[in-house]
């Protein structure tokens, strides 16, 4: 198997539609759990942060934020994705959350 397909498996997470939010986001959960990505989209940064932590948060933030929006629908991401959402995973995941 090459890279590719093997890259192509690892992600065989359905889009969200609106009407599989149940098993997506168990799919997304492993997976970014996987990435050790998951920690962004359940917590916020604490206000007393480092500067390197900061920086840790919000690249990983943008890492997972990148995996998410790929496996959305466009309906879905223009009802979650705004100036909050966009920079950040936990503010992300909570909106997707409300559909």
């Amino acid at each position: 198997m090459s890279d590719n397909e093997d890259q192509k498996d690892k992600w065989n997470i359905p889009p969200l539609d609106g009407s599989n939010f149940s098993k997506w986001a168990i799919h997304m959960e492993i997976h970014l759990k996987a990435k050790e990505l998951w920690s962004v989209c359940m917590n916020t940064l604490a206000k007393d942060a480092t500067a390197a932590a900061k920086t840790k948060h919000e690249k990983a933030s943008n890492k997972a934020i990148n995996i998410i929006v790929a496996k959305i629908n466009n309906i879905i991401f223009i009802e979650v994705m705004n100036k909050l959402t966009k920079n950040n995973a936990y503010e992300l995941w909570k909106s997707i959350k409300k559909q």
